[in-house]
């Protein structure tokens, strides 16, 4: 029984990051792939400047939350599209017609 209660835990979340992002797309894994390298590279600068002594956990909460605030945007800017702009063409190549 818990492990059905899991498993709706798991797919409500996934549902919701599905219709907050879209989906995992190409873009989207590509953004996840530049946020994960710039909190290791990060890291690794603040250890090598700083030592690890100095490191606090407030430091690395810091950045984890600039980073979950730009993922808001992204998907903020996601919704505004879907819903505001479902009919309107924002760009439209020439080159193609």
């Amino acid at each position: 029984m818990e492990e059905r209660a899991a498993d709706f835990v798991f797919g409500g979340i996934i549902g919701l990051f599905a219709w907050f992002f879209g989906g995992l797309d190409g873009f989207l894994s590509v953004l996840l792939s530049c946020i994960v390298i710039d909190w290791i590279l990060g890291t690794l600068n603040s250890y090598i400047h700083t030592g690890f002594e100095k490191f606090t956990v407030q430091e690395f909460l810091s950045v984890w939350g600039q980073k979950l605030g730009e993922l808001c945007f992204v998907g903020l800017a996601h919704l505004f599209d879907k819903y505001m702009l479902a009919n309107t063409v924002v760009a439209q190549n020439d080159f193609l017609s």
